[in-house]
Formats: C-alpha cells, sequence, structure tokens
C-alpha cells in the first residue's frame, strides 16, 4: 500500500490551509487528499471519497513526494493563446460600463481598435472574467 510519507506539522498547517481557501478546487482537492493519506487511508478509501479513480490519487502523492508543495498545482495545459493582451482586453469592461446597453458596439470598437476579430461569446467570456460583470452578461 502506498503512502504518503508523514508530513510535518509546518506542512500539515499549509496543506490544511491550502484544502480551506484555495481558489482552485482540484488544489484543494489534493490537499485534502494528501491529509487524509497522512491519517492512514488508503488510497483506494480517499478514491471513494472523491470519487475519482485509484490513479489520479496515486498521481497526486507521487507529485507530491516528487515536487513537494509545487506537486500540488496544476502543471500548464496546452491550449489557445489568449487572442487579446491583458491590457487590450481590460478596454471592454470599461466600454461596457460607460454604456451597458450597447455590448455590440463596444465589442465591435475593440475589434476596430485592436485590429483583431473577437465573437460575440469570446467578448462575453472576458466580460465574464473581468470582476463585477459576473451574472450581469448574458447570452443574446
Amino acid at each position: 500500500m502506498k503512502f504518503i510519507s508523514p508530513l510535518s506539522p509546518e506542512q500539515q498547517q499549509m496543506l490544511r490551509e491550502m484544502m480551506t481557501y484555495h481558489p482552485n478546487v482540484r488544489c484543494r482537492r489534493r490537499a485534502h487528499s494528501l491529509l487524509l493519506s497522512n491519517r492512514g487511508y488508503t488510497i483506494r478509501q480517499i478514491a471513494d471519497i472523491f470519487e475519482v479513480e485509484r490513479r489520479a490519487i496515486s498521481s497526486c502523492i507521487d507529485q507530491w513526494e516528487a515536487k513537494g508543495v509545487m506537486g500540488v498545482y496544476d502543471q500548464p495545459r496546452s491550449g489557445r493563446p489568449t487572442l487579446f493582451t491583458p491590457a487590450e482586453a481590460a478596454l471592454l469592461p470599461d466600454w461596457v460600463a460607460q454604456e451597458p446597453r450597447q455590448l455590440k458596439q463596444a465589442i465591435a470598437r475593440l475589434n476596430e481598435k485592436t485590429g483583431k476579430t473577437a465573437s460575440y461569446s469570446t467578448c462575453v467570456r472576458i466580460l465574464k472574467n473581468s470582476s463585477g460583470f459576473g451574472s450581469a452578461v448574458g447570452t443574446p
């Protein structure tokens, strides 16, 4: 049976805080699973608790052993690069705040200013990811 090597009190406290306060749910679950392993729960028991495959828990333990705390975090993933730079994306929420009922005009203005063409859904995603626009933006 595989268990995590014994954790120091400082590591346990750090993982408890991570389990409680980290914004990423996957990191919270990994921290929790490491704490459970430290308490003597088997990989099968932890996998049953989180309703995941055994290999996910085993991998989490392996990552912790190899990388320490950095093993709890997600690794960079491949994917399409963002269309707009952060400075360009920051323009859209400002324009929408000035004229909230003119979303399509703000999108056209952004496309014209940057010379890039973004879809309506891309711009809605930008607005949802910016603070203050979470549920205020809907689909047409």
